[in-house]
């Protein structure tokens, strides 16, 4: 192991959990907390959505995926890119409702029970994230520094852990802003240095040969990667802790807006381009076969000068950072604004809703530390997560534009959508069919066959999308 990598690594952490406990200081009421009381300017906004969307399965497992599969990753980054321009458009309406979190606006389109059942989900995919933040951060570090996988687990656990717990919204938000910047720098020269010692851009496409080019399925079945395209779509449209507590936290609905434009520039360039370059030059650089999670800690360790490696490492830290603990907390405001405060204690002062979300953090940490252990890879635990969030997406997204659909269409969309999604993974995906290809038509089609034989929506409900609309 070496001793200087571990120690700057080490450095850094320490550093970032300083930040994020400075930064949220001031944190005082529990809207404080869990989205940082509605006071953040754009470019914070933009940020900290960049570094919680480019995150470790982005820097680690879809580099390993770029080198294994090819192009045929592009359609991810820009599907991603897309929905960051859908949101664009759709980000007055949410910053209207004023509310927290996704549960808030199914509750006040649809009902307590369609809020509850959402609001599960999304703790469930949180967690996912969570864990597979965990591994990322074990394969990392496992294969640059050398440290013992078990024990880089536990780190990364504890670390999410702390930095959510004593930093609240507005601690997370700031530090995510500031770990952006390592972030998109380290992808930039990441890019420049590797695609440099693979023999520059032409050399790289013609060492990739079929895999340069993003409609090649001979490594990647179609079927699948359009299952995979549809399910990122559904998953960020309706992400909680990327988008609606990022936009809800901004000054005024034009900053939000501003923000996630700028979030869009920046992700269509790490992402679309930097990320899918890092990759196709480890096919060039690497010999051997080398398993995805592994691709870019040997990458750093074999190619990269010394010091922009560790940048590049500390870039891998802050993505994989920055995504768990936007996680963790919003797995948190779920549990306790959702369920502790929404049906247990609706007397509860902001002290003690704070302390709960404190405690489901940490609780929330050692979970998906649990399922990280036992997770085959990072990869699988997302693309659960991703269409887990499509079913979510149905009900949440449509609901802001038709009055009609009422909460037993918002409620079974989410329920039948759902199942189908878990059901089918565990069939194993049969026919090489993507659970996204099962679950989401089942959730469109339960949406809207009672949109029209079930219960409309109420007159309260109705008037709810039309006061947005009028406000446009």
């Amino acid at each position: 192991m070496s001793v200087l990598k571990m120690t700057v690594v080490m450095i850094y952490m320490a550093i970032i959990v300083v930040i994020v406990i400075l930064s949220g200081r001031n944190t005082k009421t529990y809207r404080d907390f869990a989205v940082g009381g509605g006071k953040l300017p754009w470019y914070i906004i933009g940020g900290t959505i960049f570094s919680s969307f480019v995150g470790g399965g982005t820097m680690v497992a879809y580099v390993g995926n770029f080198y294994s599969n090819g192009m045929i990753w592009i359609w991810t980054p820009v599907i991603c890119s897309v929905v960051g321009i859908i949101y664009i458009f759709i980000s007055p309406r949410i910053y209207r409702i004023q509310v927290m979190s996704i549960g808030d606006i199914l509750m006040a389109r649809y009902g307590e029970n369609t809020k509850r059942v959402g609001a599960f989900l999304i703790m469930i995919w949180e967690f996912l994230i969570t864990a597979s933040m965990i591994s990322a951060f074990a394969a990392m570090t496992s294969s640059f520094i050398g440290m013992n996988k078990e024990i880089s687990m536990v780190i990364a656990a504890v670390l999410f852990a702390l930095t959510a717990m004593l930093g609240g919204f507005k601690g997370v938000a700031i530090t995510d802003a500031i770990q952006g910047c390592v972030i998109f720098i380290g992808l930039i020269l990441g890019t420049l240095v590797l695609g440099s010692k693979a023999g520059g851009f032409g050399q790289v496409i013609a060492s990739a040969g079929a895999k340069a080019n993003p409609f090649d399925t001979s490594s990647l079945a179609g079927l699948m990667m359009l299952g995979i395209v549809i399910s990122n779509f559904g998953f960020h449209i309706a992400n909680q802790s990327g988008y609606i507590q990022r936009i809800n936290s901004g000054k005024t609905a034009k900053e939000s807006q501003k923000g996630i434009l700028l979030y869009t520039i920046l992700l269509t360039i790490g992402f679309g381009i930097c990320v899918p370059m890092i990759g196709l030059s480890g096919i060039s650089l690497l010999q051997g076969d080398i398993a995805g999670d592994q691709v870019i800690g040997t990458l750093l360790d074999q190619f990269m000068p010394a010091g922009l490696a560790l940048l590049y490492a500390a870039a891998i830290i802050s993505a994989v950072l920055t995504s768990a603990n936007s996680s963790l907390l919003s797995a948190s405001m779920c549990f306790t604004q959702d369920f502790y405060y929404g049906i247990f204690k609706k007397d509860a002062d902001d002290k003690k809703l704070i302390v709960v979300s404190k405690v489901f953090i940490i609780l929330g940490a050692a979970l998906s530390y649990i399922i990280a252990k036992f997770a085959p890879s990072i990869i699988s635990l997302l693309l659960i997560v991703y269409t887990l969030g499509s079913a979510v997406a149905v009900p949440m997204i449509v609901g802001l534009f038709w009055k009609r659909p009422g909460a037993s269409a918002g409620f079974w969309s989410i329920v039948f959508g759902g199942a189908s999604i878990i059901i089918w993974q565990i069939l194993g995906q049969p026919f090489g069919i993507h659970i996204a290809l099962v679950g989401i038509p089942v959730a469109v089609i339960v949406y809207v066959v009672l949109a029209f034989v079930g219960k409309e929506a109420t007159e309260e409900q109705k008037k709810l999308v039309d006061n947005i609309k009028k406000k446009e």
